[in-house]
């Protein structure tokens, strides 16, 4: 009886003929040389090639009789069979009870993914009452000098609107005091809706009202920035209706962007005043002078901006 080759690459990708004591070699060139080998010694299976097994462990764990033998090279030659079965029926057992135990192994690991629940939801670190800031990069700035108590929810490039969903989840906690500080952004996709900075600034704001009914909601107007103007975000803040914190105030010159300010009471020579001066901005024009950008241990922006914006608790 001549095997197809089909039927002889089917019937060895799909089950192992070492367990049967059936073994098949073919001689067919060089175009199945080492392609067909599986040494037991790599790949989730054990392959080195893509069909060829030989009884080393792999990961299945199988040892034992060889299982050399799919597809050997050669030249051009001829095709051979070489059985050691002791009788139809006993590979025909052993097929069906390989098939039903491959279903029985499949169904159970269908029940247990269907049956695995959902991860639990990440933990809300803020307590009923609390108080909670959403800002962008001022805040990461920032952070260090805020008082103990607040939780800051915080990153660069981000607009109001980009904190929607972490609002309703904070807001099922029913904070007493929520702070919205936000520059101008315009950088991510919720803000490029259409429509002016100030309209998606104010909408942004009266949405973020909405979700915290309960609670006192401030709005932040920011410090100026040297390169651009964001006085629009500023108006849009005072069209809010909302409670105002300003933070423009103790980090300008009459409202305009100063790179150095006059020292406070406790900032001496010790923190970078010199001549009653000290550096607040940094030399993007845009963030505040700390260890990161001016290379000093203490920041005297930071520090004002975050007294400006605790100043509603």
């Amino acid at each position: 009886m001549r095997i197809s080759k089909r039927a002889a690459v089917g019937a060895l990708a799909y089950t192992p003929f070492h367990r049967w004591g059936y073994g098949w070699t073919r001689r067919h060139g060089p175009a199945f040389t080492g392609e067909h080998a599986e040494t037991g010694q790599s790949g989730d299976r054990g392959h080195t090639g893509e069909h060829a097994q030989t009884g080393e462990v792999g990961d299945q764990g199988q040892t034992g009789q060889s299982r050399v033998g799919a597809w050997q090279r050669g030249g051009p030659g001829t095709e051979t069979k070489s059985t050691s079965l002791s009788g139809p029926s006993r590979s025909k057992r052993t097929m069906s009870l390989r098939f039903r135990l491959v279903g029985m192994g499949l169904l159970a690991a269908m029940l247990s993914a269907c049956l695995q629940s959902a991860p639990p939801p990440r933990p809300n670190d803020l307590p009923p009452g609390g108080i909670v800031l959403y800002g962008d990069s001022l805040v990461e700035n920032a952070q260090n000098y805020y008082k103990l108590g607040v939780h800051l929810r915080m990153l660069g490039g981000t607009a109001p609107c980009d904190f929607f969903g972490r609002m309703n989840t904070d807001a099922l906690q029913h904070p007493a005091v929520v702070v919205l500080a936000f520059t101008g952004n315009m950088l991510t996709p919720c803000t490029r809706v259409g429509g002016s900075r100030h309209d998606v600034y104010l909408a942004g704001l009266q949405v973020a009202k909405a979700k915290f009914p309960a609670a006192r909601v401030f709005v932040v107007l920011p410090p100026p920035m040297r390169d651009s103007d964001n006085s629009d975000v500023v108006q849009a803040a005072r069209d809010s209706g909302l409670a105002t914190l300003d933070a423009r105030t103790p980090l300008s010159i009459g409202g305009a962007f100063a790179v150095r300010l006059p020292c406070l009471p406790d900032e001496g020579p010790g923190r970078g005043c010199v001549n009653g001066q000290i550096t607040v901005r940094s030399s993007d024009g845009v963030h505040f002078c700390d260890q990161g950008s001016c290379d000093v241990p203490y920041s005297s922006g930071s520090r004002r901006f975050a007294d400006a914006t605790s100043v509603a608790w």
